[in-house]
């Protein structure tokens, strides 16, 4: 109960996301019930250039439900950095 009244006070942090200037991945789990995949499709939308990856089956954990799959995710926006 305490985590969704943080939730609910917490500030919408959408009017920011379009200020983004990193290299950014939205990677959502398609049985999350607190971002569903088409709120992170909002997210991408909302970031200059984000991608997005979507890991069927998993829930609001994906880096511990799939962590093969967070990886692949992960390793593409590595590959997008140049040092």
């Amino acid at each position: 109960a305490a985590g969704l009244r943080g939730r609910a006070r917490r500030a919408d942090p959408r009017p920011s996301l379009a200020r983004a200037a990193v290299p950014t991945t939205v990677v959502v789990g398609t049985e999350d019930p607190f971002t569903p995949v088409e709120e992170a499709r909002a997210i991408r939308e909302l970031v200059p250039g984000a991608r997005l990856d979507v890991l069927p089956g998993t829930a609001h954990l994906p880096n511990l439900e799939d962590p093969e799959g967070f990886g692949r995710a992960l390793d593409s926006l590595l590959e997008t950095i140049t040092p």
